[in-house]
């Protein structure tokens, strides 16, 4: 009987042992777990704060090029201009060798109209310089407008 004895006593330490070791195994996976779920935890807060940081980036990207079409597009505007105003000039030009062509003849052949020839030619000529003063002036304070803009970002 004795040995009956002993040997539920042998069992009862094996289960107790086979319980702690059991206990001690569930804690240890439970530990694991719980620090697992926090280095999720950890990565899930950086990939957050990454993807407002990017929103943020693409933002800042969308405006600048936004500004960048705008710029091109008065760019555009201004070498449109430019193309008006030397095409004007050609045009003067071209008026202003008619004249004198003109004036030639009229020297040699009615002096006396020649005055009259003249006065007109001279109005033309300060009217045509006063727009090509202008539209020298407006195409200087675009490219000066342009240029703070695009220094201011």
């Amino acid at each position: 009987m004795g040995s009956s004895h002993a040997m539920q006593l042998e069992h009862s330490a094996l289960v107790e042992a086979m319980r702690t070791a059991e206990e001690e195994q569930a804690k240890a996976a439970k530990d694991k777990l719980s620090s697992k779920h926090t280095e999720l935890e950890t990565i899930t807060e950086k990939l957050s704060q990454s993807a407002a940081d990017n929103a943020e980036l693409v933002t800042a990207v969308q405006v600048a090029a936004a500004h960048q079409q705008e710029q091109a597009k008065q760019m555009a505007g201004l070498e449109q201009a430019l193309a008006r105003q030397e095409k004007e000039h050609d045009t003067l030009l071209s008026h202003l060798d008619h004249a004198r062509k003109e004036l030639t003849q009229l020297a040699e052949a009615q002096p006396e109209k020649l005055g009259q020839v003249v006065h007109e030619m001279a109005t033309k000529s300060a009217e045509a310089q006063e727009r090509a003063r202008l539209d020298a002036a407006e195409w200087e304070r675009q490219k000066d407008q342009l240029r703070e803009e695009a220094s201011a970002h």
